[in-house]
Parts: C-alpha cells; structure tokens; sequence
C-alpha cells in the first residue's frame, strides 16, 4: 500500500512539474501572442532608442489607438497573429480597451530572445492622460518587424 501510494505521489509530482515547464517554455517561446503574462511590471529605465523594431512598436501602439486598428491589423502584424485573431477580434478587443487615442509611447525594456524576436516593455499614454502599461511582441518576417502580440494593463 506504502508503495502504491509513494508511486501516485511520484507521478503526481512529475505531471505538476511538467505543466510547469509548459507552461515555462510557452511563455519564454516565440509567437507568444496567445499567452497572457501574469505580470506587467514595467521597470522605470531610461527610454529605448529607437532602433526599427522599437518605432514599429510604437507606431502599432499609436495607430491601433489611433482609430486604424484594421490598417495596422492587416500591414503590421505577423503571420502567426492574423492566425489567431480574425482582424474583427483584434478590433473588438482594441474598442473594449476604451482607449482613444496615443500621446507618447515610451518604451523601457526589451527582451530578445533570438535576433528575429523581441518583447518590448514600457508605457503608453493615452491623449486623457492614463497611463498604460504595455508589451509588444516581434518578429522579424521577410526582413520586417511584425507584431506577434500585445497586452496592455490599466
């Protein structure tokens, strides 16, 4: 009985450790679009430069708050992104946001996976004055920067 009872903890143990290690690497891989981070704590940092992946994301952040949510939808995003939200999702979730517009997107962390991947880190400020914390996931498709994913945090 001992045995049988060590045997179900083991196992146990091994499928809880499993998940964890998905989950893990799910949120470490690229094309991440799908996956909600469980925290946006932006670091208060000196802002990016602007190298062409950081302006491709601030101009998405701009325009998707800008009221061309279907333009940048279907120019800037990946592949990957338009695989797993219709352009009609992608714009329903940007009006839920209630955002109307952008004044300064200031960006504060990247991280680059690979030199065809990066997330970056910052804060967005809305033309009422909220702030946003926000991360923009890329890829680099065909020699372009494209948006593989988004979340914003009020």
């Amino acid at each position: 009985m001992t045995k049988k009872i060590t045997a179900i903890a083991i196992i146990a143990a091994v499928i809880i450790a499993l998940a964890i290690a998905g989950w893990l690497l799910s949120r470490s891989g690229s094309g991440s679009s799908g996956s909600a981070p469980t925290s946006l704590a932006i670091p208060s940092a000196t802002p990016i430069p602007d190298s062409p992946e950081a302006k491709e994301a601030k101009a998405f952040l701009t325009e998707i708050y800008g009221g061309q949510a279907e333009q940048a939808y279907q120019n800037e995003t990946s592949a990957a992104f338009k695989s797993q939200f219709s352009v009609a999702d992608f714009q329903s979730a940007i009006a839920s946001d209630a955002i109307s517009g952008v004044s300064a997107v200031d960006l504060t962390a990247s991280t680059t996976a690979d030199a065809s991947d990066t997330v970056f880190a910052g804060t967005m400020t809305a033309t009422d004055g909220q702030r946003y914390n926000v991360e923009v996931d890329l890829v680099q498709e065909n020699g372009a920067w494209a948006v593989d994913g988004i979340r914003t945090k009020y």
